[in-house]
């Protein structure tokens, strides 16, 4: 079994991993355009689950999972989306499963609540404007999987430099010398 920059497969596990977050950040994206044209439909209503259920009619070919939650500390609700069929991808040899961390996405769904008495309504347009801000983060995460895909065998070359370094600096002082700095490669 190879490990870190003496795995073979190294690359390629990186490309498949990189690749399967992309889709599932796309995913996710759709997720939320999804959710747009239900929230603003249900603005004033009482935030609940036939919000939910509203949103699983849509067509849904990811078969993305939502739900909606109490938001602590939050004045509203959250909506939570899960790319769950998407969050495995394959190892290079084929014979395992590898897992992405990241998966989901939740925006909070800001409501109102005219009285004391009243249940909490949806606030459509502070709502849109969460998705939003979803939206671009995952944007952001799509351009940087992207970015690092394109500078992987940089990054391999200045890592390689770096361990050089490292064994040059361990060769030239005594462990008297580095004992209060330590330093190790992958």
């Amino acid at each position: 079994m190879y490990y870190g920059l003496k795995n073979p497969n190294r690359k390629q596990e990186f490309i498949n991993r990189m690749n399967q977050q992309i889709k599932v950040n796309e995913n996710l994206i759709k997720g939320l355009e999804t959710c747009e044209p239900f929230i603003r439909a249900f603005n004033g209503k009482v935030a609940n689950s036939k919000l939910i259920k509203a949103i699983y009619t849509a067509e849904n070919p990811n078969n993305l999972s939502y739900s909606i939650t109490e938001k602590r500390g939050c004045k509203g609700i959250a909506i939570g989306i899960s790319d769950n069929n998407h969050r495995m991808y394959a190892s290079v040899e084929g014979k395992t499963w590898n897992y992405l961390t990241s998966y989901n996405c939740v925006f909070l769904l800001p409501t109102t609540k005219p009285d004391e008495n009243s249940q909490d309504r949806i606030n459509a347009d502070e709502a849109i404007k969460q998705i939003e801000i979803e939206k671009e983060y995952l944007t952001i995460l799509i351009q940087e999987c992207k970015a690092d895909l394109q500078m992987y065998d940089e990054e391999i070359t200045a890592w390689e430099e770096l361990e050089r370094q490292i064994e040059a600096y361990e060769q030239k002082f005594s462990p008297n010398l580095r004992g209060t700095i330590t330093m190790s490669a992958r």
